[in-house]
């Protein structure tokens, strides 16, 4: 039983040392495994030592983008090159393969799961913040009646050929295909991590953050609902302490703007952090256009 390494590249790092990782580990459990790189087009160098790397190493292969893409293309792109294979992982480039990820990604796959979603967590006082987050956040999805969402890593995760197939079916594609288990509906399952983010690889993150347009304008949604609940409940706090005189209607249109201001900025909070998640639509078409003039290495076989 093989399973195949999806892992998107957008800037230059150490693939030796990260393949060296993945091949110890699935020697340890005994599964048989390749990987496909999918680069970004700036990354001509790396196509070529790869090429160059593993020149007698059937296992690997690669893709090269002829101009530079977002990273969920170039996971779209590359899940095309998965059907043949029972699992996929992709695991982003930003950052160093957790060997122990792996472990439990394949152990979970064994045992019937045909998701395995990779959950981080915070320590100390940045976990606190995080909880309070998904707090809010969770009550937003249920005030807009979204299934609820892992908030597992977008781009570090497990699929069954079930899901890969499913999701190459589709007419649009875009990141909640895989982060929001409604629409896929297979059996899941978790693994959890501590975050050990740190701030010497913040402007590699970057290189991978993608913010669509309904996020910027989400944001800015939110921002301004939250000013006037911020506002007009302060105003209320100030009326109440000097005892200022507000008549019964004044008083209830105050009331009304601090409720309605505070569920709108629930709202909007919630759909600033799903579309920040979610991404934009990414057509079949484009991606056809982005699969043929791509460069490729070792891929003979263009999957329709």
């Amino acid at each position: 039983m093989k399973v195949v390494f999806l892992l998107p590249v957008m800037h230059e790092y150490d693939f030796t040392s990260q393949y060296e990782t993945i091949s110890r580990t699935c020697r340890e459990l005994r599964t048989d495994f390749d990987v496909i790189y999918v680069l970004n087009g700036n990354m001509q160098k790396m196509f070529a030592d790869i090429r160059n790397k593993f020149i007698e190493n059937d296992s690997v292969k690669a893709i090269k983008m002829m101009s530079d893409v977002n990273e969920h293309k170039l996971i779209t792109v590359g899940m095309r090159y998965c059907e043949s294979y029972p699992a996929t992982i992709v695991y982003s480039a930003k950052e160093d393969i957790n060997a122990n990820v792996i472990k439990a990604f394949i152990t979970s796959w064994k045992s019937g799961n045909k998701i395995v979603y990779l959950k981080k967590t915070r320590t100390g006082f940045g976990k606190f913040i995080q909880s309070i987050g998904s707090m809010f956040y969770n009550l937003g999805i249920k005030v807009l009646n979204v299934y609820k969402d892992f908030s597992g890593e977008t781009d570090i995760q497990l699929l069954d050929l079930e899901v890969v197939k499913t999701i190459n079916q589709l007419p649009e594609k875009n990141r909640q295909l895989r982060i929001l288990d409604c629409f896929v509906g297979f059996k899941s399952s978790i693994v959890n991590v501590v975050d050990n983010k740190t701030n010497d690889n913040k402007e590699i993150t970057k290189k991978y953050t993608d913010i669509s347009k309904n996020y910027k304008y989400s944001l800015i949604f939110f921002i301004m609902m939250l000013s006037v609940f911020v506002v007009s409940l302060g105003f209320e706090i100030v009326a109440l302490a000097v005892g200022m005189q507000m008549g019964l209607v004044a008083q209830i249109l105050l009331v009304a703007i601090i409720l309605v201001s505070a569920f709108v900025s629930l709202v909007f909070i919630t759909k600033t952090r799903l579309s920040y998640r979610i991404g934009d639509y990414v057509q079949v078409q484009e991606i056809n256009n982005l699969d043929d003039k791509a460069e490729k290495y070792n891929l003979k076989l263009k999957i329709q």
